[in-house]
């Protein structure tokens, strides 16, 4: 019997073992192929081995064609691919539409995402929603796009509203949002205008600053009950040095700046009680509840004025910019990160810092780095993108962004020429338009994919329905549609597809 025999049992032992080892080899192997295999690795088409990179791409709309270094995938949009690391071009097309192209970079075992590409059509149908004998002053949409008010030019009381979730029933949707008896000045002679401070988060309440001879005033318009709108100059008791915004886009908080006396204060509708939050301010910006950046020439150096963040009850200096000069401030959180942003005009350079604030409060006696700066010459402008993952600074056509998420920068100059005191605009997180020259031109972050899509007024806001389908825009009125109708007014509010019939 086997089992008895030891030399058999030790053979069979022998060959457990062996067969162990074997397994776990396999095994070991295995989880080595499995290893780096989700670190990108494999063999090329000649044995060598290599790092693969994931490449991530949608598109808007889809599905479109994925060309790589001129070689169409047998992917569309939205897809996964892996690529060996490298260097691509990158393009995607549809039919019916410019393409998109950009340079890419492939690093072995990274995760890259183009989540953000922009089909624009060839041609844009553009139909007139409405038609005014001037120009209307104010056009401007809440923060979910989902209504658009329009200023009558003929009537200063009344507000135009569209409701733009149906684009194709604009014209019914329209209602008048006619301001109450006595809430603005309404003086005997001179000219008025509108000027947009800010919506707030719930969609309903407007802050605007109505400009008139000899004076002007804030006027809070509720677009829901217009009866219920407020003229905050008069409620809050404002003299004509003070500035007003909201604090954290809430209809009933303020912040009050009385520019002669450098004083900003707080306020609320509900207890008419201002307390002061700091003083010797020259200008400011501010970002959620309780953070304010903001330029003063208290305890600066000679010649120069500090750049402060005021947190809560904590100061922080942040660096030195030189005297006399316009200061651009902003300030955001990306990605749980603070982001500070300080230029004078009179400089060359803008100055973005990541989190200045916990870095000084952990190293006061170290000195405080920028994260990167942006070369713009005598900048004039600076914002974050919708999303805060990029901030622009600008002269004219010359253009610099930083991708706070890749930390990378670019410098360029576009093609339209930018009228005075002019600057883009964010379309959405990831692109930028300009209206000037009578022209709609539209490009991504870092300049590229730039777009001439349809005629508008100079320097006037394009607004974007919630779908970015439809693009609505202030225009001449065609001279060809006015001469065979008298009736036929001089401007238009227009409508624009951003799709083709077949993508609507």
């Amino acid at each position: 019997m086997d089992f008895v025999n030891p030399k058999k049992r030790r053979y069979q032992k022998i060959q457990l073992i062996i067969g162990y080892i074997l397994v776990s080899i396999a095994v070991l192997l295995l989880a080595l192929v499995l290893f780096y295999g989700a670190r990108g690795y494999g063999f090329s088409k000649n044995g060598q081995i290599i790092q693969n990179g994931l490449l991530l791409v949608s598109s808007n709309p889809n599905p479109a064609f994925i060309t790589l270094n001129g070689v169409l995938n047998n992917a569309t949009t939205n897809a996964r691919l892996e690529l060996p690391a490298g260097q691509y071009t990158l393009e995607l097309s549809k039919t019916g539409y410019h393409p998109w192209k950009r340079v890419i970079d492939i690093d072995g075992g990274s995760v890259e995402y183009f989540n953000y590409p922009f089909l624009f059509p060839n041609t844009v149908k553009t139909t007139a929603v409405n038609q005014f004998s001037s120009p209307p002053g104010l056009l401007t949409q809440s923060p979910d796009k989902h209504w658009l008010i329009v200023q009558d030019p003929i009537n200063q009381n009344n507000f135009l509203e569209y409701d733009l979730s149906n684009p194709a029933k604009m014209t019914s949707s329209l209602l008048d949002l006619t301001l109450p008896d006595g809430l603005i000045t309404s003086p005997t002679t001179g000219a008025q205008s509108w000027q947009l401070i800010g919506w707030s988060s719930d969609n309903q309440h407007v802050l605007l600053e109505h400009f008139y001879q000899g004076g002007q005033e804030y006027i809070l318009l509720d677009r829901i009950t217009p009866t219920n709108s407020v003229n905050l100059t008069k409620t809050l008791n404002l003299n004509q040095t003070t500035q007003l915004s909201l604090v954290n886009n809430k209809f009933n908080q303020y912040y009050l700046f009385d520019t002669a006396t450098g004083v900003i204060d707080s306020e609320t509708l509900s207890a008419l009680q201002p307390a002061v939050l700091v003083s010797h301010v020259i200008n400011f910006s501010d970002y959620g509840s309780n953070t304010i950046v903001y330029a003063t020439s208290q305890n600066a150096p000679t010649g120069d004025v500090n750049i402060d963040v005021l947190q809560g009850s904590n100061n922080y200096v942040i660096r030195q910019l030189p005297a006399n000069s316009t200061y651009l401030l902003a300030a955001a959180q990306y990605s749980g990160n603070w982001y500070i942003v300080a230029a004078a005009t009179s400089d060359n350079e803008v100055y973005i810092y990541e989190n200045p604030m916990s870095f000084i409060s952990s190293n006061p006696s170290q000195p405080l780095v920028p994260a990167y700066i942006l070369k713009v010459t005598a900048p004039n402008y600076i914002s974050f993108s919708d999303n805060n993952q990029f901030i622009v600074a600008e002269n004219g056509p010359a253009i610099a962004t930083y991708d706070a998420q890749n930390q990378k920068g670019y410098a360029y100059l576009i093609n339209t020429a930018v009228p005075n005191n002019g600057h883009a605009f964010w379309m959405d997180g990831d692109r930028l338009y300009v209206s000037a020259n009578s022209v709609f031109d539209v490009f991504d972050y870092d300049g590229t994919n730039q777009h001439i899509l349809q005629p508008v007024l100079a320097n006037s806001m394009i607004m974007f329905d919630p779908t970015y389908k439809w693009a609505y825009a202030l225009t001449a009125t065609p001279a060809a549609t006015i001469s065979p109708q008298p009736t036929a007014l001089p401007y238009e509010l227009t409508s624009s597809a951003l799709r083709t019939p077949a993508d609507q």
